[in-house]
């Protein structure tokens, strides 16, 4: 009795549904190809088990909000419901993507989730222990996907764009999310408030993602602690990174660990620092031309209430000493002096002398910046980049090389291992 009912156990595991838009038919069992289903509705209908797929044909577009994907079942561990696709082609285009009840151990992947303009979400999830892999988010009157009371949940090599808000939002209800390998591009109208990927909640990770030409950050943390934005790569938005906290200091925001980020040409700043993120770790990063004539910064401390942040081992260039605010900008002395600045490496290309300003002082020369007893093993020199501006590793004379400190930073953006000193910046120096 045992050994039949493991076999039949197995077998189930093993399960595959196939849906056709065009030559599926809803009657059929759905079981292979040529007796596919038609209908998401259909699929919708079924119960499924853990280990069963869902699979829909590529090339096939099913359009309306009667074709969303209802996530209403859950898997278990090591044996997820997975919805994929099969055939060849692009990938098949369903409408959208909801779990209107919390759900676990779901794989999603290489689907397109495309609303076309009829829906707030292209997806909205609430789901633990599940994973969403190779897939796209486009075209929503929102956010192209939220994660809402979700948890432990993985989403790599995907792509959010074209929303007319933020790319991907996770609510503050949700915790222990990691975000990876994505891209997040053209989302938004706002420039506050329509980022690339934007999170709260906390124990969240980014890292290893691309985000360009989104309306306000290409990433923003908001009110979220223990978390890492790590080794991604910010261009043309608004700002490279937010760094958020409250307001009045709770929720609290703290803990987070903001390192080998690659931000440049940002219309405003690089970083971005506001409220009360506090106790945290700005680490070998390179800003480089965030900014526009006489706004923007590198690294701007904006709004008073950040203390206990440590910035090391970054690099903060601009090439055009007319197209700068202050390579770092802080509020005010207070702020300035509740933050720990040293090792970092700053330079204006061409005639400038002022360099750092803290609003209610006004500028400050390298040597009166140092005089302060700010970046006292800091670095004031061209940081020698391999091609202004489309290959920023650094040349083997750079001032960069073993100017840093161990910061327990282990590898840099490319995953290439530090040395010992490392490197300032995002890149290590290869030879």
């Amino acid at each position: 009795m045992s050994m039949g009912h493991h076999f039949l156990q197995s077998w189930r595991e093993r399960e595959s549904y196939f849906v056709d838009a065009t030559l599926g038919i809803d009657a059929n069992s759905g079981r292979s190809p040529s007796s596919a289903w038609q209908t998401i509705s259909k699929v919708n209908g079924e119960t499924f088990s853990p280990g069963d797929y869902i699979l829909f044909n590529r090339g096939e577009t099913w359009v309306g909000e009667a074709q969303s994907l209802r996530l209403t079942w859950s898997g278990a561990p090591g044996s997820p419901i997975t919805f994929g696709a099969y055939g060849t082609g692009a990938m098949p285009i369903l409408y959208k993507a909801y779990s209107p009840s919390a759900q676990s151990y779901i794989q999603l992947e290489h689907l397109d989730f495309n609303c076309a303009g009829g829906e707030i979400y292209s997806g909205q999830l609430n789901l633990s222990h599940s994973i969403v892999d190779d897939c796209i988010f486009r075209n929503a009157t929102g956010e192209g996907l939220i994660f809402q009371t979700s948890s432990y949940d993985t989403m790599r090599n995907c792509q959010l764009y074209d929303n007319d808000k933020s790319g991907m939002f996770v609510e503050a209800t949700s915790s222990y999310i990691t975000i990876e390998d994505c891209v997040a591009h053209d989302n938004g109208t706002h420039t506050a408030a329509h980022h690339g990927i934007y999170f709260k909640g906390d124990h969240q990770i980014v890292r290893r993602c691309t985000c360009y030409n989104n309306a306000a950050g290409g990433i923003k943390l908001n009110e979220a602690s223990d978390s890492e934005v790590s080794r991604n790569y910010c261009y043309g938005n608004y700002q490279g990174l937010v760094l958020a906290g409250a307001d009045d200091g709770d929720p609290a925001t703290e803990r987070n660990l903001v390192a080998n980020n690659i931000c440049y040409g940002n219309t405003v700043n690089g970083i971005h620092v506001i409220y009360h993120f506090d106790d945290s770790w700005i680490y070998h990063n390179t800003l480089v031309n965030n900014g526009v004539p006489d706004l923007g910064s590198q690294i701007y401390f904006e709004i008073a209430g950040a203390d206990g942040n440590i910035v090391e081992n970054n690099t903060l260039h601009q090439d055009s000493p007319g197209m700068i605010d202050g390579l770092l900008r802080i509020v005010d002395t207070a702020t300035r002096n509740a933050n720990t600045f040293d090792h970092n490496l700053y330079y204006v290309q061409g005639e400038r002398a002022d360099i750092i300003q803290v609003n209610d002082v006004g500028w400050y020369t390298w040597a009166e910046w140092q005089a302060l007893g700010e970046d006292p093993n800091g670095v004031n020199d061209d940081p020698l980049f391999v091609t202004e501006y489309t290959d920023l590793h650094i040349q083997a004379t750079s001032p960069c090389r073993g100017a840093g400190v161990d910061v327990g930073v282990l590898v840099d953006y490319d995953g290439v291992e530090r040395g010992d000193p490392p490197d300032i910046g995002a890149l290590q120096y290869v030879a």
